[in-house]
């Protein structure tokens, strides 16, 4: 059996194990016996403790697990112990997609179609995650032509990245956004989700399509305020036309001008209640069908939660993380948002500003108290209709740059800090 023939080999040679943990996951054993073992030998590897028949043994009664009678080691080469784990793999495959397929038959004729979808997608990605995972190791030499190529690309303006010409400051600080996993946070009404969809938009009206998971406000409120911030019609006159005396003419202007503007663009929104699994399946579907070239999610702390007994912090910290990984699988930039705290970090979790390439945070100054701060070689006085946006954290170049935006003719822009006469 590969199980007992990968277990062998470890109790013969056991430096094989650092070969056999980058391959395997104790959930690819399949008899319950070999998966503890395994699991005990994990903890002992992890524990830097020496790996034997009696270490063994200790770990599975420390564990509280039933100890086991390991037997006689068949004797052959420790030197197949990546072939063993590779015939492993395909076997774990094999069952995985059989019980995918067999769960799916099981609910084929009452459930919805769109989710039996996300449930197959959402399996298959868990399997090709882990088998882009085991990839054969390169040095720098090795991997050179294909950078050269990629550096070669970009100076022709291939895969140069995405401008956001609204924020300039911001644009010159991160290069655009490429394959980047960017968290902007702020406190309640803050700006924060402002600034992500003008950052949107920006990048829609380059003629990309961009996907945004939206489970702070309806797929109309978005789409309003998207129009509104792009036509100069307030969007409290689109939202409540009656209420707020939106008048005939204003309603034809802000028709011509919403078909001139958002012609060819590519925006969609999903704005129901998802789970994460939910959330990336949705992701991998959009960007096979429609090629999103960047998602934004707003925000973080409304993903529904699906493990009844975790901590908070522990499941935003998930959440960060497989964003991040989606990031690299979907070779797409994701923006996600998050809530602050009183002290004006990460409300929910440290996790996202650690995992992202740029962290960006947004507040109003004059609620925060702050009238003025020195921006570049300006002292900027602030108003009540500014919001101070900072670039935080960047893996790619400077931290703590300021800049300021505001609303013209409600458009959120920024405010060229040395020449405003603000």
């Amino acid at each position: 059996m590969t199980e007992k023939k990968i277990i062998d080999c470890i109790r013969l040679e056991s430096k094989v194990m650092d070969t056999v943990i980058d391959m395997i996951k104790p959930q690819m054993f399949y008899e319950l016996e070999n998966r503890n073992v395994y699991e005990a030998m994990i903890s002992l590897y992890s524990q830097e403790k020496q790996i034997d028949d009696i270490t063994i043994h200790r770990e599975l009664l420390r564990e509280g697990r039933k100890t086991v009678a390991l037997g006689e080691i068949e004797l052959f080469s420790s030197a197949k112990v990546e072939m063993y784990c590779k015939l492993l793999i395909e076997n774990w495959m094999k069952k995985e997609i059989g019980t995918v397929l067999k769960n799916v038959l099981g609910k084929i004729e009452h459930s919805d179609p769109f989710d039996l979808l996300d449930e197959v997608t959402e399996s298959v990605y868990k399997i090709e995650n882990h088998l882009e995972s085991i990839e054969t190791d390169k040095n720098l030499m090795e991997e050179y032509d294909p950078l050269l190529n990629n550096i070669k690309r970009k100076m022709i303006g291939e895969d140069c990245g995405l401008a956001i010409p609204t924020f300039p400051t911001l644009m010159k600080a991160t290069g655009g956004i490429l394959k980047d996993y960017v968290v902007i946070y702020g406190q309640y009404k803050q700006g924060k989700t402002t600034l992500a969809e003008q950052i949107m938009l920006d990048i829609a009206f380059q003629k990309k399509a961009v996907g945004i998971i939206n489970l702070e406000m309806s797929k109309e409120s978005y789409y309003l305020k998207a129009l509104s911030m792009r036509t100069g019609i307030d969007y409290l006159k689109l939202r409540n036309p009656k209420g707020m005396g939106l008048t005939e003419d204003e309603l034809e202007q802000f028709d011509k001008r919403a078909r001139k503007k958002f012609e060819g663009t590519k925006i969609y929104v999903a704005d129901k209640l998802f789970d994460i699994d939910r959330i990336l399946s949705k992701m991998k579907i959009w960007k096979r069908k429609f090629g999103i070239e960047l998602f934004v999610v707003d925000y973080l702390g409304l993903i529904e939660s699906n493990a009844k007994d975790k901590q908070r912090y522990l499941e935003v910290a998930s959440y960060s993380r497989r964003l991040k990984n989606a990031v690299k699988k979907l070779d797409t930039p994701i923006i996600a948002l998050s809530q602050a705290n009183d002290d004006n970090k990460t409300a929910d979790s440290k996790a996202p500003a650690r995992d992202a390439d740029f962290v960006i945070s947004v507040m109003k100054p004059i609620e925060a108290g702050i009238k003025e701060l020195k921006i570049y070689d300006t002292t900027f006085k602030f108003k009540k209709n500014h919001f101070l946006v900072t670039l935080e954290n960047s893996r790619h170049g400077k931290n703590k740059q300021n800049f300021v935006c505001g609303f013209v003719n409600n458009n959120f822009v920024e405010i060229d800090v040395a020449n405003s006469s603000e």
